[in-house]
């Protein structure tokens, strides 16, 4: 493991098709793209963007979150066109108990191609090698089992349904939680 990660400088990851990066106001546009998209954001909690200026907060969000050094949330930059096509990053850093929270999206037209799955094995290195974590978890509402093969597909273990956990447009959803141990990243089972 390296130095611990102290947030002064916004680090960049690279994937072979992936560029992990800020995102700044002026990849707004891209992510409005995917976020004002009913489908995208049918099991995300930050619901549609209705317009670009919710996309300007979300932006905003994610840099004060990095500024406050809770959280780190990265752009996806797709190589081949230098377009962003999703975002995610490790949040909720509980520095006492070496653990933070994943959240990923990944806009529609992207879906189904692995970009989540390269994407998040980035993240969880980090995590790991530049964070000094010991766990990292995430979750999904009930519904969304692509969420959960992206993070099963990265190491992740299903550890349970915690019934009617999360707010979704007003409605009172299950949370299916999910997490992956420093031990299980550096010795993965197979």
């Amino acid at each position: 493991m390296s130095a611990i990660f102290d947030f002064d400088s916004f680090p960049r990851l690279e994937t072979p098709r992936l560029i992990l990066r800020e995102a700044t106001p002026g990849d707004a546009q891209d992510l409005f793209e995917f976020y004002r998209d009913p489908q995208m954001t049918r099991y995300v909690t930050c619901g549609v963007h209705l317009t670009i200026d919710v996309t300007l907060a979300f932006l905003a969000w994610m840099a004060d979150a990095f500024q406050k050094k809770d959280s780190i949330r990265w752009g996806y930059e797709l190589k081949e066109t230098g377009n962003l096509i999703g975002s995610g990053g490790l949040h909720f850093w509980k520095r006492n108990i070496r653990c933070a929270e994943v959240g990923y999206h990944i806009g529609p037209p992207y879906w189904g191609g692995g970009y989540a799955t390269e994407a998040l094995r980035a993240i969880v290195a980090f995590g790991f090698e530049h964070m000094d974590l010991n766990r990292i978890e995430g979750k999904h509402t009930a519904g969304n089992v692509g969420s959960g093969r992206v993070m099963l597909k990265t190491g992740f273990r299903y550890e349970g349904t915690l019934r009617q956990r999360e707010v979704k447009d007003g409605l009172i959803e299950d949370s299916l939680w999910y997490s992956i141990l420093r031990e299980e990243y550096e010795q993965p089972a197979g």
